[in-house]
């Protein structure tokens, strides 16, 4: 066997011909589906407009817009969006919360999320103050 690969280093090879080649070297990825291609699409804007292209329009810079970012991430971090769910916080103390959105009450209130999921698969007894946390069936 090693002596067919020694034979096969010692072979001159010669290039493949251009017109046996299958796809041109810059347009083999049109032949692609869409969504197969490697695209790099950035946000650029203009001060009052923003837009998501591969190349920069003219007078466009590159990056979002500051109130359009505040916008997006006070969206993520309140908790009340569409698929944000209320839950029933049970403290040791007897007293009962109703929460929506749970991550970011975590946050606001200084509990750590991951021990709060724990806690409410029954995998850990309590969390500091909490005992309980189920998940309300009726939306809110």
């Amino acid at each position: 066997m090693e002596d067919v690969f020694a034979s096969l280093k010692e072979m001159k090879w010669e290039p493949i011909p251009p017109e046996d080649l299958v796809y041109k070297a810059d347009t083999w990825f049109t032949k692609l589906p869409r969504s197969k291609w490697k695209t790099k699409r950035y946000w650029w804007n203009n001060g009052i407009d923003e837009t998501l292209q591969e190349e920069c329009p003219y007078g466009y810079i590159k990056g979002r817009l500051l109130e359009n970012r505040k916008t997006f991430k006070a969206k993520i971090n309140s908790g009340c969006g569409q698929k944000s769910h209320s839950f029933i916080v049970k403290y040791a103390d007897g007293r009962t919360e109703v929460v929506k959105g749970l991550k970011p009450w975590c946050k606001k209130n200084n509990y750590t999320y991951s021990s709060i999921l724990y806690l409410r698969r029954g995998q850990q007894p309590y969390h500091k103050d909490i005992v309980a946390v189920e998940k309300l069936s009726i939306p809110s």
